[in-house]
């Protein structure tokens, strides 16, 4: 069993992100894959998951907003970058068309700040029109589209794709209730542009779903069990924690806060330094990875430490490793989504990580 110098250690593996977005691009082949990078890459690291996806051969990147965008292309990166979501102000749309950075629009206002950009400077934006089936967010409902469409100044810009957001992929009645209402607008098109519905959770209906282009997020990151088990992902991001203390209590003792959780037999209880001050739900039950074996948590999570039960490991002592969600150096897979249970969800809970947290990055490019 490993031992840590740190209490508790992020390890950020490049290499899987890369074999990730490799498989991704086999599976949805020959439609594009636009990885979405926003909120710091889920967590990841914004720089470094830029480089790593690029090197995998990702031509498109989408950014929460103009400023994510922004920062890539002046720190050095030379693809195609999407904002996916427009212009606020003027100072953004002038920062389109100085960066190159594609754009979502999804009302009339966005468009004003874009053709006024667009006069000054004499440059053309470039635009992806995002259509509401039913995520009641963002977006120009089908029955607007065709009068929003023509509505267009193309003096100004460059009609460059199209997409609609899954609100409920575990629902294939909800799904293909949005798919059809997208399909409504699709025939007005005459363009070659991008055509994207899927996301990651949708990836699960194939090629009904992939049109010319996908999506993805979560699933480049191997967060999802789900997405784990049918395309073979691998978490990225692996969280490590020392067990600082091992001690014993008997039957129907209690442990932890207010009633505490009673013991339903004599138990080996172990301390781990991670609380929700790291960023852990507080009232996740786990469970941890100890010696390849889940270890449930015993009573809710303290600011700076848990207690789990590691009655069952057949070997442990203290200044081993638990592995709090991520995959352990036998390939045992602890899913973040099964820590989260129904109280948060994977990206969420990443994208909340302490950045007291010491993060390790490993990455060999890959030829």
């Amino acid at each position: 069993m490993s031992r840590l110098d740190n209490r508790t250690l992020i390890i950020i593996d490049g290499n899987t992100l890369f074999n990730n977005a490799k498989k991704i691009m086999d599976y949805v082949s020959p439609a594009t894959v636009i990885a979405v990078i926003k909120g710091n890459a889920y967590g990841h690291g914004l720089h470094f998951t830029r480089r790593v996806f690029r090197d995998a051969g990702i031509k498109i990147l989408a950014t929460y907003d103009i400023v994510e965008a922004s920062e890539l292309r002046t720190s050095g990166d030379q693809g195609r970058l999407l904002s996916l979501t427009p212009p606020v102000n003027k100072h953004e749309a002038l920062c389109l068309l100085e960066h190159d950075i594609e754009v979502t629009i999804n009302d009339y206002k966005c468009l004003e700040l874009i053709y006024e950009a667009s006069g000054v400077t004499g440059k053309k934006t470039k635009i992806h029109i995002e259509i509401d089936t039913g995520m009641g967010r963002n977006g120009i409902l089908p029955n607007d589209f065709p009068s929003y469409f023509s509505s267009l100044n193309m003096e100004y810009v460059i009609f460059s794709g199209i997409f609609t957001h899954i609100k409920n992929a575990k629902s294939k009645i909800s799904t293909v209730t949005q798919n059809d209402q997208f399909l409504a607008v699709l025939p007005s098109l005459q363009s070659e542009i991008l055509i994207n519905v899927s996301n990651s959770s949708s990836l699960k209906y194939g090629n009904y779903l992939f049109y010319n282009s996908v999506r993805v997020g979560l699933a480049l990151y191997g967060l999802s069990l789900q997405q784990i088990g049918q395309l073979n992902l691998q978490p990225a991001l692996t969280w490590y924690a020392q067990i600082t203390q091992i001690y014993e209590r008997k039957k129907n003792f209690t442990v932890g806060y207010g009633d505490g959780h009673v013991l339903k037999r004599d138990s080996i209880l172990g301390i781990i330094p991670v609380g929700f001050v790291h960023g852990y739900p507080r009232n996740s039950k786990g469970p941890v990875l100890v010696n390849g074996t889940r270890c449930p948590i015993m009573g809710i999570i303290n600011m700076q430490c848990m207690v789990v039960d590691l009655t069952d490991v057949l070997s442990c002592k203290t200044g081993d490793q638990a592995i709090i969600f991520g995959i352990d150096e036998s390939g045992n897979v602890l899913g973040i989504d099964e820590v989260c249970n129904d109280l948060t969800i994977p990206n969420l809970f990443t994208c909340c990580l302490s950045e007291s947290i010491p993060r390790t990055i490993k990455y060999v490019r890959n030829k």
